[in-house]
Parts: structure tokens; sequence; C-alpha cells
């Protein structure tokens, strides 16, 4: 849910320090137990939007709910 498409690449969106959307271009690698993984693109402790897509804009403010996800270490 959380990657998208434009004009062939692939893309998520990262929340940045006030809580505005913004494009992320990534490499994807196979997905694993339903998960994607991401293999270029996106670091640690970013927090990208997973739900919503459509709705959400870059640039314009968003309350978000955050949802932890497993570690790598868990997988």
């Amino acid at each position: 849910e959380a990657v998208g498409t434009d004009l062939g690449k692939k893309f998520v969106l990262v929340m940045d320090k006030d809580n505005k959307p913004a494009y992320r271009a990534v490499e994807l690698g196979p997905k694993i137990e339903g998960l994607r993984i991401v293999r270029n693109g996106l670091a640690k402790d970013d927090t990208i939007v997973v739900k919503g897509l459509q709705r959400v804009r870059p640039g314009q403010p968003v309350d978000p709910e955050v949802t932890p996800m497993a570690s790598a270490d868990t997988l």
C-alpha cells in the first residue's frame, strides 16, 4: 500500500519534521511475508505514509497516526 508508481518509477511518501509528506524514489526487492523489501532510497528512521496514499499530497501538512512496524531482526 505504501509504494506508488509514477511514470514507471517506484516511490514512497516520507514525512518531514513538519509532518509534510515528500516523494522519495525507492528501489524495491522481493516481497517476503507480505512485506516489500526496499533495497535503496530509505533511511532506518524514515517515517512513510502507508495508508491513504491517494489522499495525501506532497507538501500538504497531515496529522499522522504512527503504526510501529516489525524490525528486520524479527522477520
